[in-house]
């Protein structure tokens, strides 16, 4: 293939849906498997709780980076190369470039000239770890398992959080049960929601269409009755959407971009510390 049709095809890959890009990257790694690899030998440093790996990538060099865990930093030390982004297009990067690089993303890159790449994660103390061990532990093979991942990270945090208001699990599915000041008056489907079995705990809400950061999802509370949203929003530790007290009632805003049938989550933590700091003392 030409640069061009190179560039073309990760153009068609650079999309918006998460879902689509990665199923598109996927496939592109599937056919660069089947062509002739090129070696490119990592450099390793681990000090102060940090690791850092790099690599230069040969010109004329296609690759697909691995899927992190965790976020991290980027460094793209000198060189010429194209990569897959969520707008629609590739992007051309040139010299010395330095970018946030955030969980569950993953990229296919094309070195127009020789590129040196440095990634920069906080792991702490990792003992008599090989950087090789290092990296096993920030990486995951796939977004399957990553999800799966975030599943198990998810109900770690929530055990922990209900130990630090020290209520039990009993106690806060006593309360989520008992309908005494629920309604399900609202239809989900005129917010474009539904609810369904979650992989956090129990049922969860869904998104049916995409939303849009800072949108307007559905109320959590409203004349002092829980909603849906209210009751069925389950707990991450990386929440997609918050609580916001509007002075009377509960309302449910998106904080990132969220994909079609991708749950609805909130941080309780942060829902608390909101809600007590804008006044909301209805915590029952």
């Amino acid at each position: 293939m030409s640069d061009k049709e190179i560039i073309q095809a990760m153009d068609a890959i650079s999309v918006p849906n998460v879902q689509a890009q990665r199923e598109g990257i996927m496939a592109l790694e599937a056919l660069m498997k089947e062509q002739e690899q090129v070696e490119i030998p990592p450099m390793h440093c681990v000090h102060a709780g940090m690791y850092l790996r790099a690599v230069t990538v040969p010109a004329g060099t296609l690759l697909t980076g691995q899927i992190y865990k965790f976020d991290h930093v980027e460094v793209m030390v000198s060189g010429l190369l194209v990569v897959t982004t969520d707008d629609g297009a590739a992007k051309v990067l040139e010299g010395f470039n330095m970018m946030p690089a955030f969980t569950g993303k993953k990229r296919a890159a094309y070195a127009l000239e020789d590129t040196t790449w440095l990634t920069v994660h906080s792991v702490g103390y990792t003992g008599d770890m090989s950087p090789e061990e290092i990296q096993e532990t920030l990486t995951i093979e796939s977004f399957e398992d990553l999800e799966n991942f975030y599943a198990e990270v998810n109900k770690a945090d929530y055990a922990h959080f209900l130990l630090s208001q020290n209520w039990s699990e009993e106690q806060v599915r006593k309360v989520v049960e008992d309908t005494a000041d629920y309604t399900d008056a609202l239809d989900l489907k005129e917010f474009g929601l539904y609810l369904a079995d979650s992989v956090i705990q129990g049922q969860g809400l869904f998104a049916k269409e995409p939303l849009l950061e800072g949108e307007f999802i559905m109320p959590a509370r409203m004349k002092g009755r829980r909603t849906q949203a209210g009751r069925f929003i389950n707990h991450a530790v990386r929440p997609n959407a918050k609580f916001v007290f509007d002075g009377t009632d509960l309302n449910t805003v998106a904080i990132r971009d969220i994909q079609a049938n991708e749950e609805i989550t909130v941080n309780y933590r942060l829902t608390l510390e909101e809600r007590a700091l804008q006044g909301d003392l209805c915590q029952e």
